[in-house]
């Protein structure tokens, strides 16, 4: 995720009120910051730390969405749309972050033109990354899947001049829709034909 971390210090010195009326709040690693299907009525950004969005299937399988860290912002979508939370908001590590309330949220994106062009390059930035996400989970098989995933780190890791650091097998399952074992044993097999030692060594 391409987050705004080089600009929400420029989004909160634009949006001076932003910077007046948030309340900073402070959660525990795993502690749930938002529901799926609450009211929602406050806008957020991480100051410190790193949150998951996640859902959760009837059978209680856990689904990966999207993986938030320092200067990236969550709750939009209810606070734009007046709509229920979409989605749980999961602490993965301790973060800080600044609350904002709708009213206060509303009043400085009409009053300055700056954050709601960071808002919007934000959100389509995440709206390609979900099409690719979609396109991912639609690949029958379980190991072209994990594949393209880990290209798509690559490219990732390539374009901030990074080096490629595969998360968590469980993680990588639960953005890409496979079990942890299904994970583990693909890359095991890729790692043994040299697949994966190409991406690694050149990340």
């Amino acid at each position: 995720m391409t987050s705004l971390y080089r600009s929400y210090k420029t989004f909160l010195e634009k949006c001076k009120l932003l910077r007046e009326k948030g309340n900073l709040k402070n959660f525990k690693r795993g502690e749930t910051i938002l529901t799926e299907g609450t009211a929602g009525f406050s806008f957020y950004l991480i100051l410190k730390g790193m949150v998951d969005i996640v859902l959760y299937s009837s059978e209680g399988r856990r689904v990966l969405l999207n993986t938030l860290k320092e200067g990236d912002f969550f709750g939009e979508m209810s606070v734009l749309e007046g709509l229920p939370r979409s989605a749980n908001v999961e602490a993965r590590t301790d973060c800080k972050v600044l609350e904002i309330y709708r009213d206060d949220f509303l009043y400085a994106i009409r009053k300055s033109p700056d954050c709601a062009i960071l808002l919007l390059t934000e959100l389509c930035k995440r709206l390609r990354e979900t099409n690719e996400k979609i396109r991912i989970l639609s690949i029958a098989s379980a190991e072209e899947r994990v594949k393209r995933y880990i290209e798509l780190l690559w490219a990732k890791s390539k374009a901030e001049n990074k080096k490629l650091i595969l998360p968590s097998r469980r993680i990588i399952g639960e953005e890409i829709g496979l079990t942890r074992e299904t994970v583990t044993r693909i890359i095991k097999r890729l790692e043994k034909n040299g697949w994966l030692r190409e991406f690694l060594e050149e990340g």
